[in-house]
């Protein structure tokens, strides 16, 4: 069955910082990054999220906010079955 194959095969996870409130977090990659174009990354929550995206309505996108979102993702890794982790590029 191919749902053994892609569990054998790993999933392939990312730790990133929120650009709110700089809480580093995980998730899957395929819903972190999915095909839609993120304006300002991806955050830990939906309340950072509204929080962020208010203060750029008010301000505008300043240079502290654009390196936050710069540092959004800090690392992939493939997570097993077997919970062991592999740093991926």
């Amino acid at each position: 069955f191919p749902v053994t194959i892609a569990l054998e095969q790993g999933v392939l996870m990312c730790y990133l910082k929120c650009p709110n409130c700089e809480e580093i977090f995980e998730r899957e990659y395929r819903q972190a990054f999915q095909t839609s174009v993120k304006k300002f990354g991806v955050f830990c929550s939906r309340s950072c999220s509204g929080k962020f995206s208010r203060y750029e309505q008010v301000h505008g996108l300043t240079h502290k906010m654009k390196e936050a979102i710069s540092e959004n993702l800090l690392m992939k890794f493939k997570r097993s079955q077997d919970n062991s982790e592999e740093t991926v590029n």
